[in-house]
């Protein structure tokens, strides 16, 4: 594949960086149920025209907030966030309500948040909610952060979903962050594409003599890939599913060290609302804490290991073994 060379002036765009060393000092918050009010009024204001109305307003203020104390419960009307906090409540209670209306008002003071939600499909329900206040609000700006091996497969449940909108519709945000678009596929003279997670980013080789090393790809600053990563450094709010945090990791050179989303967050959020906060933490039990056996009777883990050797060792470009289900 040769590069044509009117490249250069891609290669040459800025590209957004989050510095691994910038720590946030987070501060305790202290935020009156009439903030969130109106908030969430806004909210209602500005999605005034859309089809389905959500009614944030009379959600909100549906929610009543009571501490736990030595003497059972007490009325409050303050959320205060102070380190880890947890908040119980029935179904359907308004907790996912109070969340959201929380990110929106947290976005709007320029602090960042990340949101943890059981699944994608959620994810991308709530990046629409967001991207429909944007527009009012520019300080209101959303990124799923999800693995580039499992775009492909919620790319499809995307559009499975979206089935019934028309042209007339503006796209769904998703779209743009789900891309698995490759620029170098139009240069390269091979009939398919290149599989997602496979795109040689920052494994281009020169083929003049002499010159040694990997390269990064030129369209880095504008690749449809990488838009999600890009926007990190400039996002309010942060998407996440407890898979993406602990396995997911943005592509180098857009963050300086490699590191999982779950590393980035802990480093760059003011808050993290968690959702389902239970469940979360028997992910985060079973990645951080696991049982798994080398060798037995049935397949171990070194024999999973072996195979996987063999299978890189035979396979174009060859990357990392590691680079596998059950072997990370």
């Amino acid at each position: 594949m040769e590069l044509p060379g009117n490249v250069q002036p891609f290669a040459a765009l800025p590209l957004p960086r989050l510095a691994v060393q910038d720590r946030v000092k987070r501060q305790p918050l202290k935020i009156r149920l009439q903030e969130l009010y109106d908030t969430a009024d806004w909210m209602d204001a500005e999605t005034a025209a859309a089809s389905e109305p959500q009614q944030w307003g009379n959600r909100m203020r549906s929610i009543r907030l009571a501490l736990i104390t030595a003497h059972g419960l007490t009325n409050d009307d303050t959320l205060t966030v102070d380190g880890l906090l947890h908040l119980l409540g029935m179904v359907g209670s308004g907790k996912s309500t109070l969340y959201t209306v929380l990110a929106v008002y947290l976005a709007r003071q320029e602090q960042r948040v990340v949101i943890v939600q059981s699944d994608v499909a959620s994810l991308l329900q709530l990046e629409e909610v967001f991207e429909s206040l944007r527009r009012a609000d520019p300080r209101i700006v959303a990124v799923p952060l999800v693995g580039r091996s499992t775009r492909l497969v919620h790319l499809n449940r995307l559009h499975v979903a979206d089935a019934g909108s028309t042209l007339s519709d503006k796209p769904h945000p998703g779209y743009r962050m789900l891309s698995t678009i490759c620029p170098l596929d139009g240069l390269r003279q091979d009939v398919d594409p290149i599989p997602p997670a496979e795109e040689p980013c920052t494994r281009l080789y020169p083929i003049v003599k002499g010159q040694e090393g990997a390269c990064d790809c030129p369209f880095l600053p504008v690749c449809p890939v990488h838009l999600p990563t890009r926007e990190l450094a400039s996002t309010s709010i942060w998407l996440a599913t407890p898979a993406s945090l602990l396995a997911a990791r943005p592509q180098a050179p857009l963050i300086e060290e490699e590191m999982r989303y779950v590393e980035l967050a802990m480093r760059h959020a003011d808050g993290i609302l968690v959702d389902e906060a239970d469940l979360v933490q028997v992910q985060f039990d079973d990645r951080f804490a696991p049982t798994e056996g080398l060798v037995g009777r049935y397949e171990g883990w070194l024999d999973r290991l072996a195979q996987q050797v063999m299978r890189q060792i035979y396979r174009p470009g060859r990357p990392l073994v590691g680079r596998a289900k059950g072997l990370d």
